[in-house]
């Protein structure tokens, strides 16, 4: 039942992780001597800064960062706030949901209308099962739960060739600055996708996407797999299958969206090289936690 993808149109019925860029070092800074600066990279990543309370306050000295095992010198850090978010709903609809469906769509629809603003933010859906079918950009998330509540849960499951369709749209939609966000719900087993797991993951790290994972059920295979995938665009698995749960997994989306901060670093130059880096992130202040995407495109 491999058919051709389809698209959908609607009717009115989301850390390290947006991107990361390098280049040569140009001006003199007097922070970093001429030796190092002639021999070194300017990049800059996105993370999430969790405090506990309000009066703590993050400094380039409390984080260490490395990468590709090698630390870098963290130069300065902005505070973000919450930027516009471009995201997509990737919508389990195959038959291993039929069980749970409903109240799949019923966690769609509570989470998206608290962590999405119709304001500032935009998105799609992409409704997977053994194939992918595709929205057009929907104005409101109340668009995109008036379609999921249309649909019946059938066939296999072609998560990753969802996050596929997802990862080369947001490539070309995306606009400079916002947040790229990807809503997963589903139980996470793939059984249908042309794609592997890592092919997944390196297409989602390329379009700088950090993934929530959300669903009221999960086996172990499906916990590893989303506890992967999250982990390396810097994102969150959220198990919400009670009411308390779900305002948990609604609070650390928004907070999340809120919390954004740019760090820019140096790094000795080197060749540039294709492929994925290797990122780890820490926090040494107290009160204050860090969450970054493990991986990263060169």
């Amino acid at each position: 039942m491999r058919s051709a993808r389809t698209a959908l149109s609607l009717s009115c019925s989301i850390l390290l992780i947006w991107s990361v860029s390098s280049s040569a070092q140009s001006s003199p800074s007097s922070a970093i001597p001429d030796t190092a600066r002639s021999n070194s990279l300017d990049s800059h990543l996105v993370l999430i800064a969790e405090t506990k309370d309000s009066s703590s306050e993050l400094a380039p000295s409390d984080l260490e960062i490395r990468v590709d095992g090698s630390p870098v010198v963290v130069t300065g850090l902005k505070k973000l706030g919450r930027v516009p978010v471009r995201y997509c709903v990737l919508f389990d609809i195959s038959g291993s949901e039929r069980g749970k469906f409903r109240a799949q769509v019923f966690l769609a629809a509570t989470v998206l209308s608290q962590v999405i603003s119709a304001d500032t933010d935009r998105g799609w859906a992409d409704l997977f099962s053994d194939e992918v079918q595709e929205t057009t950009e929907a104005e409101t998330p109340q668009e995109i739960i008036g379609l999921l509540r249309q649909q019946s849960p059938n066939g296999g499951t072609s998560l990753y060739d969802a996050m596929a369709r997802c990862s080369e749209r947001m490539q070309r939609a995306a606009g400079e600055g916002e947040q790229r966000v990807m809503f997963v719900f589903s139980d996470g087993d793939d059984d249908a996708s042309r794609i592997t797991q890592k092919q997944a993951g390196e297409l989602l790290i390329g379009a700088g996407i950090r993934v929530y994972a959300l669903t009221t059920e999960l086996g172990q295979r499906g916990k590893k797999i989303f506890e992967t995938l999250c982990g390396l665009t810097g994102g969150r698995l959220l198990l919400a299958d009670d009411k308390g749960s779900t305002k948990h997994a609604e609070d650390r989306i928004v907070d999340d969206l809120m919390s954004g901060v740019e760090v820019s670093y140096t790094t000795p130059a080197r060749k540039p090289k294709s492929g994925m880096s290797k990122i780890q992130a820490e926090c040494r202040a107290k009160g204050i936690a860090v969450l970054a995407a493990e991986e990263v495109q060169r």
